[in-house]
């Protein structure tokens, strides 16, 4: 399932007060997604990690109570929050790594709705995430009966939600238009490390890539960061796409006079452009206009498929917008925006 749709999944799920699972493979966001789905619906919540917990903390801390002749659980932490009804969501992290043991503690709380001695309310929900047992991220073997509480989907990495989100996160333009341009390609799609200490490419990685350009530190040091993000291959194929980003032309230039501007060739000038002329855009500048008209040009040039791009990224981007504000945001009007959809790439685009 792709990640707009797992967003719809959970935010249905959540109104329903049903219980949900996401499963994939390591680094691709699920648990950013859960958090966005929850706090976009206004809910409270609290994230357990099943893997670093011991069973006994499930239950609270053991209450004798001399006079009284009698024990009982007294609730520690975020169980109190729980207890309380101060949250309205319990997110299982790493549910698949929890060990057996924590996995029947979290039974009683799934399926009989208690902690220790203590009923949990009944607006409480559950979502879980966690890898499969191909991700070899130390999955445990998933109790039967655990797994039947749950609706569990598969999620599936989308690099055009993660580029519109990126956007939106105001992640490094230039490791934005690198994923742009590889459409899907090393994209959490390398499988796991072949070997110990070795990275393979992931949303999270690519996100510590853009943490990696804000530090400026010295080429090869910073090189041997990449590589201990998304590996050897994937590093090489991007410093050679930041090398083509600093020999840009101004984009400032192009929205001046986007008649006279003169269109790169290669996919990955174009798309490091097609980046910079779409961020413009979402950023209100007076000059839009001039962004669709030099879009409009690419067309005209044969790159239908990089403007089309642009165009289903600044949908996306409008969409997240308008789910993290609730005000309807769209970028997509004017008279050199209609030209170019009405003439190029209108039969290109979906969900209009």
């Amino acid at each position: 399932m792709k990640t707009q749709d797992i967003t719809i999944t959970i935010a249905a799920y959540l109104a329903a007060n049903k219980n949900l699972m996401i499963l994939g493979t390591p680094g691709m966001g699920k648990s950013a997604m859960i958090v966005e789905g929850i706090e976009q619906a206004g809910l409270s919540h609290c994230t357990i990690n099943g893997a670093i917990c011991d069973p006994l903390d499930s239950k609270g801390a053991l209450f004798v109570d001399r006079e009284a002749r009698q024990a009982h659980y007294a609730p520690i932490g975020v169980l109190n929050d729980i207890l309380e009804g101060k949250v309205d969501v319990v997110v299982l992290d790493d549910l698949t790594q929890s060990p057996m043991a924590m996995q029947n503690a979290f039974m009683q709380w799934v399926q009989a709705r208690m902690i220790g001695d203590r009923k949990i309310p009944d607006h409480v929900r559950f979502v879980a995430a966690g890898n499969r047992p191909e991700d070899r991220a130390g999955v445990q073997q998933m109790s039967a009966a655990l797994s039947d509480r749950f609706t569990i989907i598969h999620g599936e990495p989308d690099h055009q939600a993660w580029v519109a989100w990126a956007i939106s996160a105001d992640l490094d333009p230039r490791i934005i238009s690198f994923v742009a341009r590889k459409n899907g390609d090393g994209f959490c799609d390398q499988g796991v490390p072949k070997t110990f200490g070795q990275a393979v490419p992931t949303a999270r990685g690519y996100e510590r890539c853009s943490d990696i350009l804000a530090m400026e530190m010295p080429a090869n040091v910073q090189r041997e960061c990449f590589v201990g993000a998304i590996g050897e291959g994937f590093t090489c194929e991007l410093m050679g796409h930041l090398a083509v980003c600093d020999s840009l032309p101004d984009y400032n230039d192009i929205l001046d006079n986007p008649e006279a501007a003169d269109i790169p060739t290669g996919a990955n000038v174009l798309f490091a452009l097609s980046n910079a002329l779409l961020r413009a855009v979402l950023a209100d500048d007076a000059r839009s206009q001039s962004a669709f008209r030099y879009l409009e040009r690419m067309c005209e040039d044969g790159q239908l498929e990089i403007a089309t791009f642009a165009i289903q990224t600044i949908q996306q981007v409008d969409r997240l917008t308008a789910k993290k504000t609730g005000k309807k945001a769209n970028h997509l009007t004017g008279a050199s925006f209609n030209s170019l959809i009405l003439n190029h790439i209108k039969h290109m685009l979906h969900g209009e």
